[in-house]
């Protein structure tokens, strides 16, 4: 499972998004998008906006919306406890 609190998530999100690693660029986009979809399941309904205004201000909403959408058209985006584990373990090998 991602042990990161929101703030440990923000940073790696902030850095994920200015420092697309060219040597990999869809690998790094696609870690963004499961970033972003962790970061936004902790959240309370409604809290999204906010929180990419206060912890990810270079970051466009709809940017947001299309790593994750990349993220989703790669990974089925899991809906139980099980597949989140399987979307954790896919992460922890990442460069965060």
């Amino acid at each position: 499972m991602i042990d990161l609190n929101q703030d440990q998530l923000s940073e790696s999100i902030k850095g994920l998004h200015d420092a697309l690693f060219p040597e990999r660029p869809v690998q790094h986009a696609i870690q963004l998008g499961l970033l972003l979809q962790v970061a936004k399941e902790k959240l309370p309904h409604g809290q999204w906006a906010t929180y990419l205004k206060e912890h990810c201000p270079r970051m466009n909403p709809k940017t947001a919306q299309r790593y994750m959408l990349l993220a989703r058209h790669c990974y089925a985006m899991p809906k139980t406890k099980k597949e989140r584990r399987k979307r954790d373990s896919l992460l922890e090998g990442a460069e965060l």
